[in-house]
């Protein structure tokens, strides 16, 4: 296999062949499309002869498209023309520095006259062949995309080698090589085709069966192979080349190798330099698992690189890290898009209102790995325009977003020290251990430093470390509780239960003092009372096959329960306009408001205890004479028929509760002003009071 030369060494074997005068054919470098022969021409090679072969005159011609040799000649004689004005006038003017061979014949003419060539056009060949270009230079003419060239290959290698054998002139050849050799004149290759078709009917004898039937026309893989065998496989180009080309050079530099040159060359920002080539290796990595190494890809991603990231306002950006992270993204994505558009690709399809995404996670790609992208550089593909305010709201909504997720991450860390986690394997610490996490614990509940969903937790944690026979039972055989699931939240299924706790049969610990879980379930009713939190049935319910277990803990988060379905009742049972029955204004409409939800409230069953009590108690603390009477009023006429208890039992405790209140701070935080409208008042809600809570099954005995 033969050794794959650097940039260094083929400039190097390209001047040193250049320069020896015995040497007169063709210099062939030979390379894939897209491989970056033309970039390695103009930004390496070109500068290399000008710089090593003294009074070097170089002309480079492009064949792309060129269909006969007077406008190889036309092109030569604009470039000669090119130096000739620079020589008179020490400047290259604009026509001509932009090439005025692309203006045609007319462009040419001006300055012929202008310079005293008039009529050479006429001649060109001759011109060109002649004194027109000075013998004492060592003329170096470059043609590239030879194999694009329309002229009849054995045409064009004739002219070529006329100059080179004939005339002087140092040629170097840059084309695909493989592809010149597909060139062939089109009609003859037809011919041959003909041939080859006709050859294989002759010799075919099942073209047509007994039964009719027409025989399949011949695939063309069957047809390119049928004409290789009866002609030969070399093309007319590979039969004339060795009279033409001297040295043939392979261009298989590497993407890495010419890299660096690239980017100096396509960005001028020097920062965003800096910040591409910190890149390379993972822009590599990029080309590599998409097969792909066409420089013209990289050349137009870092067109893209440079427009976007240099319309970037850095000083609108606090946040400079993340910026810079945000650039590597799109330094990446524009490689990677350019390299889709490369391959026919459309561009990504971004979903509705989404301006960033991962992109190559569909089924039809396979790349290993993760690419995320903006929608703007898909834009920029897309319209060739920069949307300044665009690219700089989306880079700023995407460094937003980071830094919510990373305020998110740091709360759930610190959140995950909390005493709760650490108690989750309490068995494992030191009995000292233990009991100051569940002291910090209770400090934290205070400090509402807990999610409601874990209240469930901290009761069931506490629970486990109350039981003196918990991890006890190691060796022994646990009796069989069946299949029965208790729901602690369903009041039927622990009828006539009481609860126990559990007692130590075979060991005691004299100085393990129990937890008080009722001190952390008031701190929880508290949290849950300031309105400050969300809490549901469904949070606190636990599920066992242990129904003492689910019993005791539905005895010590009782209180919570109440509170949770009594604020679910209130929501159900708002008002029209929102407002819930403990905020209700005791005006004039009070009455009927209860009226119409009175339905309601006997399907619940509860009335008076759907108000959360120390709201109603506050409320009568401040109430008026006339807002008390209404609230007698409107509870008459919830609670005026005989069955009150069989309906509303559940409102006793209440009842009771607030009326006690009221005799136990009359005078002080009840009708402290000893107000006598309001003492009236007082008297007529007492006296209806005790009449509700009689009806509803109060009596002294029970107390």
């Amino acid at each position: 296999m033969a050794k794959i030369l650097t940039m260094e060494e083929i400039k190097k074997t390209i001047v040193e062949y250049i320069s020896d005068d015995r040497k007169t054919q063709a210099v062939l470098l030979d390379g894939e499309w897209g491989c970056g022969k033309t970039f390695f021409i103009k930004e390496h090679l070109i500068p290399a002869l000008e710089n090593n072969i003294e009074d070097a005159e170089i002309y480079k011609i492009s064949l792309y498209g060129i269909s006969n040799e007077d406008m190889i000649q036309e092109m030569l004689y604009a470039q000669w023309l090119e130096k000739v004005v620079k020589t008179k006038t020490g400047k290259v003017g604009k026509i001509v520095n932009k090439g005025i061979g692309i203006f045609g014949k007319s462009a040419i003419h001006a300055l012929e006259s202008k310079f005293g060539a008039e009529g050479a056009i006429e001649n060109v060949a001759d011109t060109l062949i002649g004194d027109a270009i000075s013998k004492n230079a060592h003329n170096i003419i470059i043609f590239d995309d030879l194999e694009r060239c329309r002229v009849d290959i054995i045409q064009l290698m004739g002219f070529l080698n006329n100059l080179s054998e004939n005339n002087g002139f140092k040629l170097i050849l840059v084309a695909n090589e493989k592809e010149v050799c597909r060139i062939d004149n089109p009609s003859e290759e037809a011919l041959k085709y003909l041939v080859a078709l006709k050859y294989n009917e002759n010799n075919d004898d099942t073209k047509n069966n007994a039964n009719g039937v027409e025989k399949k026309p011949m695939p063309v893989s069957e047809l390119v192979t049928a004409t290789t065998e009866i002609f030969g496989e070399e093309s007319l180009y590979e039969r004339t080349r060795e009279k033409l080309i001297g040295l043939t050079i392979p261009y298989s530099v590497s993407v890495s190798e010419a890299f660096g040159a690239v980017i100096k060359k396509y960005i001028s920002d020097e920062g965003i330099q800096e910040k591409v080539l910190a890149n390379q290796d993972r822009i590599i990595k990029i080309l590599d698992e998409n097969e792909h190494r066409n420089l013209r890809t990289l050349i137009a991603a870092c067109i893209v690189i440079q427009d976007v990231l240099s319309a970037v306002d850095r000083g609108l950006f606090a946040e400079q890290d993340m910026l810079n992270e945000e650039f590597d993204t799109v330094i990446l994505y524009s490689v990677y898009s350019a390299i889709r558009k490369s391959a026919g690709k459309s561009l990504f399809q971004w979903p509705n209102n989404t301006r960033y995404t991962c992109v190559n996670s569909s089924l039809w790609e396979t790349d290993r790995t993760k690419i995320y992208g903006y929608a703007f550089i898909d834009e920029y593909w897309k319209t060739q325009c920069i949307d300044k305010d665009v690219i700089e709201k989306d880079l700023n909504d995407r460094i937003t977003y980071r830094i919510d997720v990373e305020q998110s991450r740091r709360q759930s860390q610190e959140h995950m020290n909390l005493a709760l986690y650490k108690l989750g394997e309490w068995y494992m610490l030191t009995d000292e251990e233990v009991k100051l996490l569940v002291q910090q614990m209770k400090t934290e509940l205070s400090q509402k430093k807990y999610e409601p969903y874990e209240f469930k937790e901290i009761v069931c944690t506490l629970m486990r470390i109350n039981n003196p026979n918990f991890g006890m039972n190691y060796g022994k055989d646990i009796p069989n509780t069946g299949n029965s699931v208790y729901d602690s939240t369903e009041a039927a299924i622990f009828n006539g239960m009481e609860y126990k706790e559990t007692t130590a049969v075979e060991h005691e610990y004299a100085d393990w003092n129990k937890v008080d879980i009722s001190e952390f379930v008031d701190l929880m009713v508290s949290y849950f009372a300031d309105g400050d939190c969300t809490l549901t049935s469904e949070m606190i319910r636990v599920l066992t096959e242990d129904k003492q277990f689910a019993y005791n803990y539905r005895f010590l988060t009782m209180r919570l329960l109440d509170m949770v379905e009594k604020r679910k009742l209130n929501e159900v049972l708002k008002h029209d306009n929102g407002t819930l029955i403990s905020d209700i204004p005791w005006d004039e409409a009070l009455e009927s408001i209860f009226k119409d939800k009175h339905v309601e409230y006997m399907n619940q069953g509860k009335f008076l205890s759907l108000f959360e009590i120390n709201k109603l108690i506050e409320h009568l603390s401040v109430a008026s004479a006339k807002e008390i009477h209404n609230f007698c009023d409107a509870v008459q006429s919830i609670y005026s028929f005989s069955n009150l208890w069989d309906v509303y039992s559940a409102d006793l405790e209440t009842v009771s509760g607030v009326l006690d209140y009221i005799e136990k701070n009359y005078g002080t935080n009840i009708n402290s002003e000893k107000s006598r409208t309001k003492e009236i008042a007082f008297n007529r809600l007492k006296a209806d009071l005790r009449k509700y809570r009689k009806a509803l099954g109060y009596s002294e005995e029970a107390i």
